[in-house]
């Protein structure tokens, strides 16, 4: 299981990695893509059908020491490592 799903507490700074034996019953029923700025149809993919997923890459947060991030080419690669889901606006 620890190559299939893990939970890990920040372990680039002494935290841990545990593997999960016991998976969460969810499926996904849709997916897609929205174009770069598309607020609109992210806001009503919402209103519609809930909350929605968005990838990013989270290297950035890193070293995160509080402020605003401001949108950057870095925060815009490929490199997606984390989900985080969009509930509302």
């Amino acid at each position: 299981p620890m190559n299939t799903c893990k939970t890990c507490t920040n372990p680039d700074k002494g935290g841990t990695c545990a593997a999960i034996g016991q998976f969460p019953n969810a499926t996904v029923a849709e997916y897609g893509t929205y174009a770069e700025n598309d607020l609109h149809g992210i806001m009503a993919e919402i209103f519609a059908r809930g909350p929605v997923k968005a990838s990013v890459n989270a290297e950035p947060l890193r070293d995160y020491r509080g402020g605003i991030i401001v949108d950057s080419p870095v925060m815009r690669n490929t490199t997606h490592t984390h989900g985080v889901s969009l509930v509302g606006w």
